[in-house]
């Protein structure tokens, strides 16, 4: 209820339906007022209620409506005077025309024939690419992706059921798409890239599926914030630089090649980027240092090589993995400068090649949990070794084990000492610390009992078969 609304804009949306007779019932009729409703999907007549209002610029161009209540063609002030001028197609074009605005704005514009327009108001002659509705885009998206071998169709194509109800797909109050989940559900061809024209779609969850997906028209994904595609086949990411409203995006494990796409870069408001276990290869990119929103960076598994940067404009970071690349020489001494020092932050840096002092700097991080196994490091700065709050406590039971084990020792799995489980053992093999492996070793560091050969085998077998955990 606002008696006194005068602008509204609802044009270029879904809207389906007929326009409702109570539309504006409440709005002073002394208002002037502007309403616009084009490039929607209405059908039906444009009521006459609205007659009641005096001066009424009214804009329902491509929709699919029929006719115009009569009584409209007689207010001779609407759409600027238009009206007095031209009658009716002052508001629509008859139908089996059109022209470029849909509708008579002046004196030498006409409503051309178009013998295939059957509804009034078209802005094209002939048939436009359609406008499908939401319903119409999951129906596309389940022929599309074999919906009939889906793990988990429930409702799916139900006539009966609403299609909020279909298995995987949320919606808001308006019976608005909010979310597509359909991940390790078997999905296999292509996914229309019609889903991303739903107007309010904010999670696209496919991950673990063999359907080809294409970023072509993300663009008109305006509320789109998460997108979770692991294990799917993306051939190309170009065009995902113009879903900008993402905050969260997962392309794991999708054979991705080459540098860090540049294209990236563009997705200012990321706060979650995994693309661990690719192919990628060479620098990290200066760009990376710009998304400074994130709090999630996720790389391992690659083989990025280089230096390894210092992500000091991080403030809110609290997961950064980049295991198991090539990345050499030391560690910045500005490494996570602005990340809060009361965060509990993990970083994972193991099967690198880093060498030289881990640095006194990184003291200014109370909470650092931080994995360095299997580097060429040489050396802790000594003050590390009093930060009770690392390695989850580790360090304030071990000192210096706790955050690696010394040069001549290892820690199965670990490199490090960690609880009362695992301890540094002396391995004369070993050139640099941190070292999670070693071929033979006799007895545990500082003056802790013998081991005997057997219980070695045995120690070894069971912490190297199962699957290896962090």
């Amino acid at each position: 209820y606002n008696p006194h609304l005068k602008d509204v804009f609802l044009g270029k949306n879904k809207f389906e339906g007929t326009i409702p007779l109570t539309m504006l019932n409440s709005v002073d009729i002394a208002e002037s007022i502007v309403l616009d409703l084009s490039f929607n999907l209405l059908t039906g007549t444009l009521p006459g209620t609205f007659q009641k209002f005096d001066q009424m610029d009214i804009f329902v161009q491509d929709n699919m409506i029929s006719r115009v209540d009569q009584a409209l063609c007689k207010k001779r002030d609407w759409m600027y005077g238009g009206v007095g001028e031209w009658g009716c197609e002052a508001i629509l074009c008859p139908a089996q025309t059109y022209n470029d605005l849909g509708r008579v704005a002046f004196d030498t514009m006409t409503c051309h024939d178009c013998e295939e327009n059957q509804h009034i108001g078209q802005t094209q002659c002939g048939k436009k690419t359609p406008v499908l509705t939401e319903k119409q885009i999951l129906e596309s998206l389940y022929d599309n992706c074999n919906g009939k071998y889906w793990l988990h169709q429930e409702n799916w194509m139900n006539t009966g059921r609403h299609y909020c109800e279909w298995s995987g797909i949320s919606c808001d109050d308006a019976k608005s798409i909010v979310a597509i989940v359909l991940g390790s559900n078997g999905l296999s061809g292509s996914l229309p890239t019609e889903v991303y024209s739903l107007p309010n779609l904010k999670r696209l969850f496919l991950f673990d599926n063999e359907v080809a997906i294409s970023f072509d028209g993300i663009e008109n994904a305006k509320n789109l914030e998460s997108m979770v595609l692991d294990s799917t086949i993306v051939s190309s990411i170009v065009g995902i630089g113009n879903a900008r409203s993402l905050t969260e995006l997962n392309l794991r494990s999708i054979k991705l090649t080459g540098t860090l796409p540049s294209e990236l870069s563009n997705l200012n408001n990321l706060e979650k980027l995994t693309l661990s276990n690719n192919n990628l290869n060479g620098p990290l990119p200066a760009w990376l240092s710009k998304l400074n929103k994130l709090t999630t960076l996720m790389l391992e598994n690659n083989q990025i090589s280089g230096k390894l940067m210092a992500f000091q404009y991080y403030e809110h970071i609290t997961l950064l993995s980049l295991s198991n690349n090539k990345l050499s020489g030391p560690i910045p001494t500005q490494f996570l400068k602005k990340a809060y020092k009361d965060d509990k932050v993990f970083v994972d840096l193991s099967g690198n090649m880093l060498t030289g002092t881990l640095p006194r700097e990184l003291s200014h991080m109370n909470r650092l949990s931080i994995i360095l196994k299997d580097n060429k490091i040489s050396e802790i700065d000594a003050e590390l070794c009093k930060m009770n709050g690392w390695n989850d406590y580790d360090v304030q039971q071990h000192g210096c084990d706790g955050i690696l084990c010394p040069k001549g020792t290892f820690a199965d799995r670990k490199g490090r000492a960690s609880g009362s489980a695992t301890e540094c053992v002396d391995c004369s093999k070993t050139n640099y610390m941190g070292s999670s492996k070693c071929a033979s070793y006799s007895r545990v560091r500082s003056g802790a009992k013998q081991i005997s050969m057997k219980y070695v085998m045995i120690f070894t077998l069971s912490f190297f078969f199962p699957i290896a955990v962090l």
